[in-house]
């Protein structure tokens, strides 16, 4: 994957939002194709999926799906819930704040990052590689248009939902999604300019594990 981070780099995508636009076309000839082993990375994360019980959970949720698959630890989405809400970050009327995204990991052990404007290239190097990653996404765009109806849970950004990230299949130009949100979530594939377009939104925010899976 390192020269796809420096091809990507060297076409300034990393952080010039103006040009996701244009993404499309450029991976056509600068991702790589998936890791070896790419179907049974989707098939461990998709283990752990299940619709978000409350309207605001998504963040809780996604955390939980990383958590479980890590620890081998079966957790219960109302019992995170009440840890997170404990702990003052999560408010069931209003979701999680993106720098919050992360803290249930404290809890287990599991160390992370998470920051604003990450790049396309180590995103993707993150998810092909096995690592835990949740984003938050404009729910609206990322599907293109169609209306989930009461789907919220980050309060102050741009963004009202969140995604666990678990692959991006360079053949179809596709980012692979654990959504919590949405019925059909698990495994969900969007298109990788729809992605993008969705993600901005919260400023390429990312929460990433150093722990890998592969």
């Amino acid at each position: 994957t390192t020269g796809l981070v420096d091809s990507l780099l060297d076409t300034g995508l990393d952080g010039d939002l103006d040009s996701w636009a244009d993404i499309d076309a450029e991976y056509e000839s600068l991702v790589s194709s998936p890791p070896e082993g790419f179907e049974e990375l989707i098939d461990d994360w998709t283990d752990h999926w299940h619709a978000q019980e409350g309207s605001n959970s998504c963040a809780v949720c996604c955390q939980e799906f990383v958590i479980e698959q890590f620890t081998g630890q079966e957790i219960t989405e109302s019992d995170l819930c009440s840890l997170a809400e404990d702990m003052g970050i999560f408010d069931p009327n209003e979701g999680t704040y993106l720098p919050d995204f992360g803290r249930l990991f404290d809890l287990y052990g599991i160390e992370y990052s998470a920051n604003y404007s990450w790049d396309a290239a180590s995103l993707i190097e993150s998810v092909n590689g096995g690592h835990g990653v949740i984003v938050g996404v404009d729910s609206y765009e990322v599907m293109g248009g169609d209306d989930w109806g009461e789907i919220f849970g980050i309060p102050g950004s741009g963004v009202d939902h969140a995604v666990q990230v678990i692959g991006f299949d360079e053949q179809a130009n596709e980012f692979v999604l654990n959504d919590p949100g949405h019925p059909g979530g698990k495994a969900m594939r969007v298109d990788a300019g729809r992605f993008y377009d969705a993600w901005q939104d919260g400023g390429n925010f990312a929460c990433v594990t150093q722990q890998s899976i592969v």
